[in-house]
């Protein structure tokens, strides 16, 4: 049975058909206070296959599918017409490479097995360089976490295990290494850092 919603204008708010009581096939629907329109696709009243949102102007707000009822599969979320994540699903779990961005700029990308967190996340900045690197088993830190300075450089190092912290940081550690002596309190890392090298 095909059913259909009208406005007082006579848009399609609605279009559907129903099999056995229960929505079957394409599914469209627009919001009458957004006018966002959604397509998507049911099988025995559960979504299954593909489903779009666009925004009153056509451009795409999300784009996913499904497996009897599940997210299943890549999805993407846009903002302003720009993709801001790119997710990977299984049975309605993150399940792969999940990409972030932020005005065309990738910001981050993580890893997931089952819903959690696993392998590597490595965080972005504005040019591109990697801000963090991290590791995680089962959504906790596991491994080296690394932070690095606009140029590249390493900045500090701290190792996790099962989401603890083990060991004193490399900063803090380096900190020490160059620890002002009496009457140069006042320098700066860097500074000691020179003096240091230059054997003064």
């Amino acid at each position: 049975m095909q059913v259909q919603e009208l406005d007082a204008q006579g848009r399609t708010l609605l279009r559907c058909t129903l099999r056995d009581g229960v929505v079957d096939g394409l599914f469209e629907q627009v919001a009458a206070g957004s006018a966002q329109r959604l397509r998507a696709n049911f099988r025995g009243g559960q979504l299954h296959g593909p489903m779009s949102l666009l925004d009153a102007a056509g451009a795409p707000v999300q784009a996913c599918a499904f497996e009897a009822g599940r997210l299943h599969g890549p999805m993407r979320v846009y903002a302003n017409g720009q993709c801001v994540a790119h997710q990977q699903y299984r049975g309605g779990l993150l399940h792969g490479a999940c990409e972030y961005f932020h005005e065309g700029r990738r910001v981050r990308l993580a890893h997931y097995q089952g819903g959690l967190l696993e392998g590597e996340v490595i965080d972005y900045g504005a040019n591109g360089a990697v801000l963090q690197s991290c590791t995680y088993r089962a959504n906790r830190l596991h491994g080296p976490l690394r932070r690095y300075g606009p140029a590249g450089e390493l900045r500090e190092e701290v190792h996790y295990e099962q989401g603890v912290p083990v060991g004193a940081s490399a900063r803090v550690a380096l900190e020490r290494a160059v620890a002002a002596p009496a009457g140069e309190a006042a320098l700066t890392l860097p500074e000691r850092l020179r003096r240091w090298v230059r054997g003064a």
